[in-house]
């Protein structure tokens, strides 16, 4: 056969994948965050969805074997939370509220926060990528999607693209699993959980390959 380098794309010929082992994939949290696929967790206002995305993050960090009900079947694991919204000071007090739930909390070494300064307009991603660089976490945790677009118009989708582009770039260049958190369009409610009142052009949807839908019920 010829031999062929193409810098964009890996050649896998029929022979090779004949051979090839097989990647499974692997539940990181039964149901709720797959190893290596893009995720989207997305929610209605007030639905506490970055509360769970912590809680589930630091559940990781600890080696938990459950966080709820949902089984976490991969030890090891390290965290990384970016945050875009809330600020270092309210970062810390759900970091600390959220460790008290834990009975032997051991994970602070595995379970990294970054906050988005307050006046500071930049492309965050470049920060976030040389964080990656730094700390090589298996997890990121990306809260949330609309404040990483410097304001643009995220139902557009060459408004979108560059985000996922980039976040997809992370994960195949650093090894991690992303989790992109979203926000639900207002109103709506008498649709139910459907993926179309996730906030964001159709590329998020098609781009996603796990996505978790959240709501705010009267249920305890």
């Amino acid at each position: 056969l010829p031999s062929i380098k193409i810098p964009s794309f890996d050649i896998l010929r029929g022979t090779d994948a004949d051979v090839r082992p097989i990647k499974h994939s692997i539940q990181i949290v039964d149901k709720l965050l797959v190893q290596d696929k893009m995720a989207v967790f997305g929610g209605t206002a007030g639905c506490n969805k970055s509360m769970l995305s912590m809680q589930v993050g630091m559940a990781i960090a600890n080696d938990e074997d459950y966080v709820l009900d949902f089984k976490i079947n991969v030890k090891g694991l390290k965290v990384l939370y970016v945050d875009t919204e809330c600020g270092v000071e309210e970062m810390n007090r759900r970091y600390n509220l959220l460790k008290k739930n834990f009975k032997n909390w051991q994970g602070s070494d595995r379970f990294i926060m970054i906050s988005r300064k307050v006046k500071i307009i930049t492309d965050v991603l470049d920060d976030v990528e040389a964080m990656i660089q730094v700390e090589q976490p298996d997890v990121v945790y990306y809260d949330c999607l609309y404040n990483m677009s410097n304001s643009k118009d995220i139902s557009k989708n060459h408004n979108l693209s560059p985000i996922t582009d980039r976040i997809t770039d992370f994960k195949m260049g650093y090894n991690n699993t992303p989790v992109l958190i979203a926000h639900a369009t207002k109103g709506n409610h008498e649709m139910g959980l459907t993926m179309d009142r996730i906030a964001g052009g159709s590329h998020l949807q098609n781009w996603a390959e796990h996505i978790v839908l959240l709501t705010r019920t009267n249920v305890e």
